[in-house]
């Protein structure tokens, strides 16, 4: 059952990079910072797994959003938008058709988007209604897209702007909890390499 997990897992990882080239290595990096946070927060060694697994596959429902919108350069029109923000409902329905994902896995999928204050997608949860793991993956989703190359940008933010921006969001976006363990750890981490999730990483990046 695990190896055909693995596979099962290269097998999306794979096909959401073909599918979302210019963002090749987000999953593996948001996955690595979230199990990072997991660590710091003492969780059980399936809760950091969820975390890794979740990280890997949380945008896999971008397999259903046309290319097109994915790569373009400028803004969404409201119409894009609301196809971009059926990718968590998506992904959880592909998901949930493999035994191989468990529910904390299928949460992280389906409420990576969700903001502290009620006011995400796609259910509207608020505060403690989210589960922590999705709270997690937010922050690292979050902090990596903005530190990342974008079609949409022509430079990636540095460090310092993202932090500040994590700041801004504290209680209204994010778990402020979360983010002052996540600005913790900055000061501690590398950034996580650009690879794939099989392979190890090395500068301060802890496995599960």
């Amino acid at each position: 059952m695990l190896s055909k997990g693995v596979e099962l897992m290269e097998t999306l990882l794979k096909l959401l990079d073909s599918w979302n080239g210019p963002y090749a290595g987000h999953s593996e990096r948001t996955s690595r910072y979230a199990v990072d946070i997991g660590t710091e927060l003492e969780l059980p060694l399936d809760e950091r797994s969820d975390l890794y697994i979740g990280g890997l596959l949380h945008d896999i429902g971008k397999l259903s959003v046309p290319e097109y919108i994915l790569n373009k350069p400028s803004s969404l029109d409201p119409e894009e938008f609301e196809l971009i923000k059926q990718h968590p409902a998506k992904g959880y329905d592909l998901a949930s058709r493999f035994p191989e994902f468990g529910e904390g896995v299928l949460n992280i999928i389906l409420h990576h988007h969700e903001r502290f204050d009620g006011t995400g997608y796609p259910c509207g949860l608020k505060g403690q209604e989210i589960p922590q793991s999705a709270r997690i993956i937010a922050v690292a989703d979050s902090f990596d897209a903005m530190i990342s190359e974008r079609v949409y940008r022509k430079q990636p933010h540095d460090r310092k702007y993202a932090a500040n921006q994590l700041i801004e969001g504290r209680g209204t976006q994010f778990d402020p909890v979360i983010v002052d363990i996540f600005l913790e750890l900055l000061t501690n981490l590398e950034p996580p390499c650009n690879t794939n999730y099989s392979q190890s990483c090395k500068g301060g990046m802890n496995d599960v």
